[in-house]
């Protein structure tokens, strides 16, 4: 296999590539920045069987999911990289076992995970899921997700108990389908020295229940494994995320519930007792974490 400087040169019209720093390395990818006459760029290298985090996706599949940046783009919507087509106008290349792709270089910082910064991310979030019309569906539908956690639930010694939970997901299936980035937060984010804030990480994103957006953030970050919740910048969030919708208790409970699939698809990604800890928590103070949602509501009345 070539070199990826090479390899960058060969399909992408860009001349004297020298490689960057790694900004992420996992097991199955790595993505860092890159350096071009034309310009500073992003690359993320997925090994074939894991692209964009998936299992065993066909091209056509990981086609699908990069379409996002030319909707985006169709959209008007600037908080998002712009994605580099190759000479041959892919939006990747497959070689030695794995796929390529580059996005825009966005340069900024991490943003602070303030009120601030979140009740941006609930404007932007609305934004995104007014639209109905993006054709291809988010990464993690919830019959996919049901059925991986109740594969997941026999590594646990609360089995019972974490399937019980599971068997409160279905109804998430049948709510309103819109665009849904999935996992909006702070560290998915770039600040820009002019302050525009932009929203990184788009590989999962598709047409899904639009509570899972709402729901992400909810017990996976406005709740530390501390078990300390952050009421402030979680009513920050759902007083723009949820402007204009009625937020009546069936919905407050939908959302729980959408809060509840991301915490238990979560809880193998770090310490499952910890993180097993923190949903109980949570589900014991289910009235506490929602009443953010009243107190970002009211506030935006």
């Amino acid at each position: 296999m070539p070199s990826l400087t090479t390899l960058l040169e060969r399909h992408w019209n860009l001349e004297h590539v020298v490689l960057g720093s790694t900004l992420h390395q996992y097991p199955t990818r790595h993505v860092l920045a890159i350096r071009s006459d034309q310009g500073r760029f992003v690359v993320k290298v997925y090994k074939d069987e894991w692209a964009l985090g998936l299992a065993g996706p066909f091209f056509a599949e990981i086609d699908r999911r990069l379409s996002i940046f030319d909707y985006l783009a169709r959209k008007g919507f600037r908080r998002a990289p712009s994605l580099l087509k190759s000479k041959a106008g892919d939006r990747f290349i497959r070689t030695g076992g794995t796929m390529v792709y580059i996005l825009e270089w966005i340069e900024g910082t991490q943003p602070l995970a303030t009120a601030e910064t979140w009740a941006e991310l609930g404007r932007l979030a609305a934004s995104l899921n007014a639209w109905t019309d993006y054709p291809h569906g988010y990464a993690i539908p919830v019959a996919g997700a049901i059925a991986e956690l109740t594969e997941q639930a026999e590594r646990y010694p609360f089995r019972s108990e974490f399937l019980y939970l599971v068997s409160t997901l279905g109804i998430l299936a049948d709510q309103p389908a819109r665009l849904i980035h999935g996992e909006l937060n702070p560290s998915n984010s770039v600040r820009s020295p002019d302050g525009r804030l932009s929203i990184l990480d788009w590989d999962q994103a598709g047409t899904g229940p639009w509570v899972l957006e709402g729901g992400y953030p909810l017990i996976t970050t406005f709740l530390s494994e501390d078990l300390t919740f952050d009421a402030r910048s979680a009513a920050a969030f759902y007083g723009f995320w949820a402007e204009g919708h009625d937020m009546d208790a069936e919905r407050r409970d939908i959302i729980f519930t959408a809060a509840l699939l991301h915490a238990l698809r979560y809880l193998e990604f770090g310490d499952p007792f910890k993180r097993w800890t923190r949903i109980q928590y949570a589900v014991a103070h289910k009235h506490e974490l929602l009443s953010a949602l009243d107190a970002g509501t009211s506030r935006n009345a």
